[in-house]
């Protein structure tokens, strides 16, 4: 969730199979408007989340994102701060593939962005410079080595000196026998110059699924380091005491947090501390700070049953100034959010963005009767139309329609065929025209009557 158009109200940025897209939370109250396609490939497949920052200088955010099917690191420029958005700007075809986590972070302080990333192959942290006032970026170069499982890792400044450190987890081993480490590596000369390790912890019998760097005790305001032991089902904490990188011992937060893959470090309930938000493959909880450092038992606040949940965040979505939780699934297709209902993380209230046909739903008037329908695409490539019962919101499913190619886009509803109704043309593999009462393809320049 970022303010992808600089209204002030946090957006919603997903991609999917072929297509990049954002919803506009245009009045700040959660209420997302119809999805805005801003790229499509054929051969697009995500490898790791979309990385939003700006990577031109000009204030606004950009989408930085790795395509593994073609191999490369590519970029859309958001234009005008709005959300229009140019074509794909390929950075580099990188030398490996298996390359995960990219992050945007001005690593030698030159006040551009640059690229940073894991590669699974080399076993390294790599770096591509944004070289400033020209728009150009580096090739890549190895800054960290030697990272077994070094997929998690970031970037803040841990001691204290002005520059961005990197902290990673690497190991290896089962569930009955293994050796992971935490540690942290220094910025020696603010310049992208990492030579020192610093180590946090190491001979930790647990598989690390998740690190976060944080400001947790807030009398000290110094960044602290947030794991997840995926074995153990732990929460540990290091405390930066001093704020020079000698971190305390760890200290449990939470001991029954089962399966939680995704963390994430947010205000919860509104008191002015850090509170820990997590995800297992079914459930999201939270863990209140009561203290400073000192935390309450888990908390429940959803079930999503299926195992669906692939991504969490917080932030505000409506308009309440509360921290609210949104969740995306790629096994069932949803989106779904969760309302902050009092502020205090209480009492939440789920909201269900896209439910299956999670792709472009889009309103339209296709009976003629004056009450808005609205249609709406799977990951299966079925089309929906939905039927306005009453015209005050409700709807009923009227027609599916399951097309034999890969649905890119659905655009530009008008009557071809001059018969007074709306038709449907899709990009798919080609152009193919749903037309009222009947279906027309249209391919490679060829007419096929289904």
């Amino acid at each position: 969730m970022d303010d992808i158009n600089g209204d002030g109200h946090n957006d919603v940025l997903f991609g999917n199979e072929h297509t990049i897209s954002w919803y506009d939370n245009a009045d700040g109250t959660g209420a997302l408007g119809v999805s805005k396609n801003i790229f499509f490939d054929s051969n697009f497949d995500i490898q790791s989340d979309l990385t939003v920052g700006d990577l031109d200088g000009d204030g606004d955010l950009d989408i930085l994102f790795y395509e593994r099917n073609q191999d490369k690191f590519s970029w859309l420029e958001n234009l005008d701060g709005l959300g229009n958005f140019s074509s794909e700007q390929i950075i580099i075809y990188p030398n490996q593939t298996y390359n995960f986590n990219p992050t945007i972070a001005d690593v030698n302080g030159d006040g551009a962005n640059d690229i940073i990333y894991f590669n699974a192959n080399d076993e390294a942290i790599l770096w591509i410079e944004n070289i400033p006032d020209q728009g150009t970026f580096s090739s890549e170069a190895i800054i960290i080595d030697n990272l077994n499982s070094g997929y998690h890792f970031r970037l803040s400044d841990i001691d204290s000196d002005g520059d961005l450190d990197i902290v990673t987890s690497s190991g290896s081993g089962s569930a009955s026998n293994s050796n992971y480490k935490i540690s942290w590596y220094e910025n020696t000369n603010g310049q992208g110059s990492f030579e020192n390790e610093h180590i946090v912890q190491d001979g930790i019998n647990s598989y690390i699924s998740g690190i976060e760097t944080v400001a947790l005790n807030m009398s000290d305001n110094t960044i602290d380091i947030i794991a997840y032991y995926g074995y153990s089902d732990n929460i540990v904490w290091f405390s930066n005491v001093l704020g020079d990188g000698n971190f305390s011992t760890s200290q449990i937060i939470g001991n029954s947090a089962y399966d939680a893959h995704k963390l994430k470090i947010t205000d919860g309930d509104g008191d002015g501390d850090q509170d820990i938000l997590t995800a297992s493959a079914d459930d999201i909880h939270w863990y209140e700070q009561t203290l400073n450092g000192v935390f309450a038992p888990k908390q429940f606040i959803a079930n999503v049953s299926n195992n669906a949940i692939g991504k969490i965040d917080a932030n505000l979505i409506d308009s309440d100034q509360n921290i609210d939780v949104i969740t995306a699934s790629d096994l069932n297709d949803t989106i779904s959010w969760y309302s902050n209902v009092d502020g205090d993380g209480s009492s939440w209230e789920q909201n269900t963005l896209l439910n299956r046909y999670a792709y472009g739903p889009t309103p339209l008037d296709f009976d003629g009767d004056g009450d808005k329908d609205f249609l709406a695409y799977s990951s299966t490539n079925e089309i929906a139309l939905f039927k306005s019962q009453n015209g005050l919101g409700d709807f009923e499913l009227f027609e599916k329609i399951l097309l034999p190619y890969n649905i890119g886009k659905i655009t530009g509803f008008e009557d071809f065929d001059g018969d007074g109704d709306i038709d449907l043309p899709v990009s798919a593999d080609g152009i193919v025209l749903l037309k009222n009462d009947e279906k027309v393809i249209l391919a490679m320049s060829k007419l096929y009557q289904q």
